[in-house]
């Protein structure tokens, strides 16, 4: 989750999760280090919180708490939010942990290219952008 976030947007996501049918949530949230402790989570981006954050740091982070879930079987991370830099962490994260990884902006861009095209993709290798753009919506797409 965004550092922004807050308890509410947390609870409302696992909420609309466990609606959808997806199993074993896990929550985390990035954190944006000690110099930002004195900004209440919901003032950060306002102040700059966007800038700051890294893919690097998201990499790390959500590696960490990965770690921290061994005890679950978790099948994809989803990185929702769209307000700071996640997209270059994917890559890695996907290459490391050797499963989906799919942020805000990237489901809106992919789902933004298929409209239109019901036609399978060539197979044109490992997208940079994550294992997400060598997928292809249903033909009629979401229902």
């Amino acid at each position: 989750m965004p550092p922004w976030f807050t308890p509410p947007a947390f609870e409302a996501t696992e909420r609309y999760l466990t609606a959808v049918g997806i199993e074993g949530i896990r929550i985390a949230q990035v954190d944006l280090g000690p110099q930002w402790a004195a900004v209440p989570r919901y003032n950060a981006i306002d102040k700059g919180a966007r800038w700051v954050v890294d893919p690097d740091d998201v990499r790390r982070q959500t590696l960490a708490a990965f770690k921290d879930a061994e005890d679950t079987a978790l099948d994809g991370i989803l990185v929702p939010g769209s307000g700071f830099r996640a997209q270059g962490a994917v890559l890695p994260l996907e290459q490391e942990l050797q499963i989906p990884v799919i942020t805000a902006n990237q489901s809106v861009l992919w789902y933004g290219l298929n409209q239109g095209t019901p036609e399978p993709r060539p197979d044109t290798g490992q997208s940079l952008h994550g294992s997400l753009f060598n997928l292809r919506l249903p033909t009629g797409g979401f229902r």
